[in-house]
């Protein structure tokens, strides 16, 4: 009995995903608490300060490499000559962007003027901030920034899931490092400094892997030029903007948290998140495997294909991520006790203005993701900008006020234009001109899980009753069954298919 290519890779990509998502979750339930036991909440801080700090200086890298890639996709299905010319582009200026972000820390570090972008506490360090942080920052400029490009490349052959099992390799050293540090009690910076060598030696084995694969694309800058290179930044602006904003989010946040508020505050605020991401990441492990196929379905001009991608992805988010978000949510509280040991004191109010962003974020995923994988760049521009100006407007109001919670606010204010307004309008524009649409109908009716589901938990949050939940989760698993009758019986039948034959692709 077999599956057809899609629901191969489909499956694959899930499973792979699973077990890559099984690791974070280790990496992040069963580190932290030996993080705040062995170093406290101080030196945790400090470290996700550190790491925030890097992450967001590679900003100016990601959205080149979303952008080059999803380009590279469109070329292989239709030009490979043309995708050589595109990588050849981006290789060169793949190791530029590594450089300005090194001379960037630089020049923040020689102004003498870097406690407004760098932690108190990690500008108090010089060991970290002379030796750690530079290490990360080379390692990036030497291998992660090309590294970044090639690992998007395969992705047209059908190898998703196997890029994930790569990505397995450094996840694994990374957890080894961060275990022996904690339990060691290393200083910061030579955490920074195994993490760099991790991560270096890592990308020279993609490297040497990518090769192998893909023969005809090696030596990688031998198609391209630099002005080519330069036209591919410049196009790429846009999607910068939108991996700063997202990394803001995650990154951005802790520094506001430290800066604004207190450096130990922000072992609270990571913990309460990454409970919440939990769900985010679930969904995740469907919509990302499925944007080579979108950028496919949408250059072959096949609408359709996209409107039923958007329909199934509401049922199952519904299902797998809606549901077991209220079935959860009674027990989150004596969790997160037993997870941190009692050391950090749990936010019911945070926890609940964080969850209801990610339901709002999943809900409108894979509008985004189509937006993101065909290089939207009007939609993705209009996305960008009402997520940071929403989030700045709602969290500068209120943080003097409400403080911690504050952050909550602003996140889940943003996303409902981010998330679900702008990108349906932009998405249902293009199935428009293929001669289709998601009928607003549908919007409305897969939206109604939605709408009850953060009206639960907000109202949960201030009073808790047993009936509310009992009587929410029921009318959640009715309206699963109520979008599973709606979607179209051949669709119905694959699905059912591809759980069927679980074990027997195992198997295979």
């Amino acid at each position: 009995m077999g599956i057809d290519s899609i629901e191969r890779r489909a499956l694959s990509s899930t499973i792979s995903g699973g077990i890559f998502f099984l690791l974070t979750l280790l990496q992040s339930i069963f580190l932290v608490p030996a993080f705040l036991e062995f170093w406290g909440d101080k030196k945790y801080g400090t470290w996700l300060a550190i790491f925030a700090f890097t992450q967001l200086l590679r900003i100016l890298d990601l959205g080149h490499q979303n952008f080059v890639g999803n380009e590279f996709i469109k070329a292989y299905y239709k030009d490979k000559q043309n995708a050589k010319h595109i990588l050849g582009s981006s290789v060169r200026i793949a190791f530029l962007l590594g450089f300005i972000e090194f001379i960037i820390y630089i020049f923040i570090l020689l102004s003498g003027n870097g406690k407004p972008y760098i932690s108190q506490t990690i500008y108090n360090d010089n060991a970290v901030l002379y030796l750690g942080i530079p290490s990360m920052l080379i390692a990036w400029w030497l291998t992660g920034s090309i590294g970044g490009i090639l690992v998007r490349i395969i992705l047209p052959l059908g190898l998703y899931a196997k890029s994930v099992y790569i990505s397995m390799i450094i996840k694994v050293l990374e957890i080894l490092i961060l275990t022996i540090a904690i339990f060691s009690n290393f200083p910061l910076h030579w955490v920074c400094i195994l993490i760099a060598a991790a991560n270096g030696l890592y990308s020279v084995f993609i490297f040497k892997y990518i090769k192998s694969i893909l023969p005809d694309f090696y030596p990688w800058q031998q198609s391209g030029s630099w002005k080519a290179g330069f036209i591919q930044l410049k196009s790429s602006t846009v999607l910068t903007i939108t991996n700063f904003i997202e990394q803001f989010n995650a990154n951005g946040a802790i520094i506001i948290v430290s800066t604004f508020l207190s450096v130990s505050l922000v072992p609270l605020f990571t913990t309460v998140r990454t409970i919440s991401n939990l769900f985010l990441q679930i969904n995740m492990l469907l919509t990302t495997p499925m944007t080579p196929d979108l950028i496919k379905f949408y250059t072959l001009l096949e609408g359709r294909k996209i409107q039923q991608v958007i329909e199934v992805n509401w049922f199952i988010t519904n299902l797998i991520v809606n549901v077991p978000i209220l079935i959860s949510f009674p027990f989150i509280s004596n969790f997160f006790d037993i997870w941190t040991k009692g050391i950090l004191k749990f936010d019911l109010s945070l926890y609940s203005l964080m969850i209801c962003s990610v339901c709002i974020a999943n809900f409108g995923r894979m509008h985004y993701t189509l937006l993101t994988g065909v290089n939207h760049l009007r939609a993705l521009t209009m996305i960008s900008v009402a997520r940071i100006f929403l989030f700045f407007l709602a969290t500068s109001f209120l943080i003097k006020t409400y403080g911690l919670h504050a952050l909550g606010f602003g996140v889940l204010f943003s996303e409902c234009f981010a998330s679900i307004v702008i990108p349906m309008y932009f998405v249902n524009k293009e199935l428009n001109n293929l001669g289709t649409h998601v009928k607003m109908g549908s919007i409305i009716f897969n939206a109604l899980p939605l709408v009850l589901l953060c009206s639960i938990l907000l109202g949960l949050n201030i009073e808790y009753k047993l009936i509310t939940w009992v009587i929410g989760v029921l009318v959640l698993m009715i309206f699963s069954l109520l979008q599973w009758s709606k979607l179209d019986e051949r669709i119905r039948d694959r699905l059912l298919n591809i759980v069927l034959n679980f074990f027997i692709y195992r198997k295979e």
